[in-house]
């Protein structure tokens, strides 16, 4: 199996834009390339947000998504983070996700 290779940095600015990079993501899942990660900001409130498996690639979604994902060949964190609601776009991108 091709396993693809995930950006970096994505910017979500339309819904088709998130729905790209959900379907990457998963994809990624799938394969094993990332898991998700139960990392969460210090000093935050932890969102109740459903599994990201249970996150519908075409919509509908939570009015807000963040979700971390760890790749396990790098050990790089990612963060998906998008406000749907408002439609102020997101991204995706490498963070640092230290305890």
């Amino acid at each position: 199996m091709n396993k693809q290779a995930l950006p970096s940095k994505y910017e979500i600015q339309t819904p088709q834009d998130l729905a790209h990079i959900i379907r990457v993501v998963k994809k990624s899942l799938e394969e094993g390339v990332l898991i998700e990660s139960s990392y969460w900001p210090k000093g935050r409130v932890r969102l109740h947000l459903p599994s990201f498996k249970d996150i519908p690639a075409n919509g509908p979604w939570p009015d807000y998504i963040e979700y971390y994902f760890e790749e396990l060949s790098t050990g790089h964190c990612f963060q998906l983070v998008c406000e749907i609601y408002h439609g102020h776009g997101g991204r995706w991108e490498i963070c640092n996700c230290e305890p």
